[in-house]
This record gives structure tokens, C-alpha cells and sequence, in this order.
């Protein structure tokens, strides 16, 4: 709730922790208009030095807005459309005040999406900040909500009002965005414990500030990619199901719109009522369990829709935080030499993996044509990485099957990853290795897709 007030400032009373902690000023102002004077009036508020960061994002995931809260305050700034802020510098200068500030304990949540953003959409590097998702050490980060809800105790709070607050960072609510600021604060201020956080800028080599770029890049990426996700999707599935005890028991039949866990479930039954108060309880395969609120009817399944994005998967989970920890130090991501030879070749790569060359092709399953073998010959030598492409139908995955044939032939010992950004893509080369003969692997899938969906004909998985 905002009471307004004169100028660019309301009162917000705070509906998410439970009893009265009073109202809360928010001040809002345009990057270009923001003075020294502003940022000393917030800092002035910032009892015991706990700061709480939250951002704000428009088109294309680029930094629109960030707010900085104390117990007291809520400092707006929505920063400017270009990077360049009509020739001014001025207001970065007074940003730097409370973003780089060392004596400030700056908590937020995703902080390496702020990080990102900060630098490639407005040049500014950030100093220290505390992130909260370094106390529960999950991989999965797509809810703020059961974390917050873990480290303040749920008792205390309204979990209702909780999830609408964080339920995005879009920036067309800026009271959503200072009450966000304002409970990362609170948060921060429970358990001051030492905790990652981003080391000072002094203190960074030239080599770590283009890796940082790099990281940015990754994770910007990441995010328009995530953005890109249908908010509705039409599943297939039989129309046959089981109902029991208020739970729906459908079976999917196509693994690309297979029912994932997500927000809200709407069900059409060909001769009964749409039935909409449905969440997704269970999933193992093709088997799904479907929660249903209220009464149910119809002879056979017409259509089921879920609502809201589907949840991260494994593989989109552990990048991202590979990359998280790669932020902080905690990886030793820019050392490897596969990593280094494509992201940071301008700060030198080092000295390539032994390699063996080929001086003939160990095949024997069909017959090559010269530009394969070219191929082939290519990412069998010494040579660090090899960029082989083609059209649909040319004899990529024959390619690989060579090559491994060749490796495998040369040096019997060595292991070979072969790597592929889908499930379905890692199963067509298991099922073009077993075609040629080639058994001696093992296949690496997702669980989901291991279980009742991954069929290989020569080789079970």
C-alpha cells in the first residue's frame, strides 16, 4: 500500500511481515536528476551499515530501475535508456556513493544477474555485495520465495503477499521493486553472518575484468533465453485418466510438451465442465498426478494447460550456478583451457592437451566421403578445437561416430565426452555409435528423460 506525498515520494506500509514495523519512505528519482545530496539523506538512514538491493528489468532483460533500502527509506533511481546518459557522468558519480561503497553490508538475491546487467548496460562495476542464496548452497535459484521463507521463518511472514512481491523483477511496479529492496534488507539484517560476496574493484586484474564481461554475457544470455519461455502450454496426453480422492492421473504422450511442475493447471474434459483450481502434485515419466480443487467430470481428457514458466531444468540449473560461483572465485572456471580457448583467448590460452594425430582413419562401418574425411582428420589432430558444419542430412553424426572409432582405435585407454545441448541430441549419437557397431559407452541423460522416454534400439539406456 503507497499513501502519497509531495513530489516523487510516497509512504509504503509493508503487508509481509507479520505486525507493525511502520512506514516506510520512498523516494524515487531519475538517474540524471540525482544528487549527492540524496544519496547522504538515505545513507543517513542506513542503520548499522545493511543495505538491501533490488533490481528492476524491461525489453530485453536491460537494467531499468534499482532500489537501495534501509529500515526507514527506499531509494529509487531509475537509470537512463542509453549508457551514455546524455554526456553526464554526474549521476554515476553519486551512484557510486552507495553501490560502491565498502562500509555498506549491500545484500540482494541473484546478485550476479545485477552484476551483468550493471556492466553491460551502464558500464558500472559493482562493489561488494552480499548475496542470500550463498546460505542455502541449492543449486536451484528460480523462487526467492522458499528462501526468504527459510532464513525468516515462515511464522512471521505473509506468504501470500510474499510471492506477489517476488513473483518477477519486471519494473512496471515500483513499489513491488522497494518493498523487494526493503525485505532483502530485513533478511540481511536476521543474520549478519559472513557470507560471498563479490570482491572489491581494487583489487580485480585485467583478466578478471574480461572475465567478468564474459560472465555478464552468460548470464544476460541466459536470461533472454528464459524470458523466451511460453507462459502457456498445451500438453499432449491421453485421453484416458484415473480419478481418485481429488487427484487426476494422466499419462503424457509427447516428451517436448510433457507436464512439468508449474504455477496453475487448466483442464478441458470433452463433455464436462473446464476445471481450473488444478497444481501439479507429482511427475515421473509419462505419469502425472494432478491435483484438483473442487468437483470433476468427463468421460475423456479434451486438453490440459499449464500456466506460468516451467521450472529450470538440472543442466540450466547447474550452469547457472557454475556461473554464479564463478562471480565470486568459486570456481576455477577461467582456468580451463577449453573455457579460456573460447571466451578469453586475448588473455592468452594455455599450452593445449596432448593430443594424437591421426594419420589414418579408423572406420571401417561405411564409406567416407572427402569432405568427412577432411572432417574427421580435422578434429583427430593436434589441433585444440575444431568447428565442423553443415547442413541437415551431410553426415555430421557420422563424423562423430568416425571420430570416435579413430580415437578409440589410437589411444584405447583414453576417455572421449562426447557433449550435446539436448537429451534427444546425446540419444541420436548413442543410437548412430550402436548403428556402426560402437558399444562401449555409457549414455548420460536426464533422469525425466531416461524414465518411460529414452528408447535406443541397439543399446538400452
Amino acid at each position: 500500500h503507497a499513501t502519497p506525498n509531495m513530489g516523487d515520494q510516497v509512504f509504503l506500509k509493508q503487508n509481509i511481515f507479520k505486525g507493525h514495523l511502520g512506514a516506510i519512505l520512498l523516494s524515487s528519482h531519475h538517474a540524471t536528476s540525482l544528487d549527492v545530496a540524496d544519496a547522504n539523506k538515505f545513507l543517513s538512514t542506513a542503520q548499522d551499515g545493511i543495505v538491501g538491493v533490488a533490481p528492476a528489468y524491461g525489453a530485453k532483460c536491460r537494467l531499468v530501475a534499482i532500489a537501495f533500502a534501509s529500515p526507514t527509506m527506499v531509494l529509487l533511481i531509475r537509470l537512463p535508456v542509453d549508457a551514455v546518459a546524455n554526456g553526464s557522468d554526474h549521476w554515476r558519480e553519486v551512484f557510486r556513493t552507495i553501490l560502491q561503497n565498502d562500509t555498506l553490508f549491500k545484500v540482494g538475491i541473484r546478485v550476479d544477474r545485477l552484476v551483468a546487467s550493471l556492466l553491460l548496460d551502464h558500464g558500472l562495476e559493482a562493489g561488494p555485495l552480499v548475496d542470500l542464496y550463498s546460505l542455502n548452497n541449492k543449486e536451484d535459484r528460480d523462487n526467492a520465495f522458499p528462501l526468504i521463507s527459510d532464513l525468516v521463518g515462515e511464522s512471521r511472514l505473509n506468504k501470500k503477499n510474499l510471492g506477489c512481491t517476488f513473483l518477477d523483477e519486471k519494473a512496471d511496479d515500483p513499489e513491488r521493486t522497494a518493498l523487494r529492496a526493503w525485505v532483502k534488507m530485513n533478511t540481511g539484517a536476521l543474520d549478519r553472518q559472513v557470507r560471498i560476496s563479490l570482491p572489491s574493484s581494487d583489487n580485480k586484474s585485467m583478466i578478471f575484468h574480461q572475465f567478468l564481461k564474459v560472465l555478464s554475457t552468460i548470464v544476460r544470455d541466459q536470461d533472454r533465453l528464459d524470458s523466451m519461455k511460453p507462459t502457456v502450454v498445451k500438453h499432449d496426453v491421453k485421453k484416458g485418466f484415473k480419478y481418485k480422492d481429488g487427484q487426476l492421473h494422466v499419462q503424457s504422450t509427447r516428451y517436448k510438451t510433457r507436464i512439468r511442475f508449474s504455477a496453475k493447471v487448466h483442464i478441458q474434459t470433452e463433455n464436462g465442465a473446464p476445471v481450473q483450481k488444478c497444481s501439479v502434485t507429482h511427475v515421473k515419466g509419462r505419469a502425472v498426478a494432478i491435483k484438483v480443487k473442487g468437483p470433476f467430470g468427463g468421460s475423456a481428457i479434451h486438453s490440459i494447460k499449464t500456466l506460468g514458466k516451467d521450472r529450470s531444468t538440472n543442466a540450466e540449473s547447474k550452469r547457472s550456478y557454475i556461473v554464479w560461483l564463478a562471480f565470486y572465485g568459486g570456481t576455477t572456471l577461467q582456468d580451463q583451457y577449453f573455457f579460456r580457448a573460447l571466451w578469453l583467448p586475448a588473455a592468452g590460452v594455455p599450452r593445449a592437451p596432448p593430443s594424437t594425430h591421426a594419420s589414418s582413419i579408423h572406420f571401417s562401418a561405411r564409406t567416407l566421403n572427402p569432405s568427412q574425411q577432411a572432417a574427421v582428420r580435422a578434429i583427430t589432430s593436434d589441433t585444440s578445437i575444431t568447428l565442423i558444419h553443415g547442413p541437415p542430412g551431410t553426415g555430421k553424426t557420422t563424423v562423430i561416430a568416425a571420430a570416435v572409432s579413430t580415437f578409440s582405435r589410437l589411444s584405447p585407454n583414453r576417455g572421449i565426452w562426447l557433449v550435446a545441448h539436448s537429451n534427444v541430441a546425446v540419444k541420436t549419437i548413442a543410437e548412430k555409435l550402436a548403428s556402426v557397431g560402437f558399444l562401449g559407452f555409457r549414455l548420460l541423460v536426464s533422469e525425466d528423460f531416461h524414465f518411460d522416454w529414452c528408447v535406443v534400439s541397439a543399446c538400452p539406456c
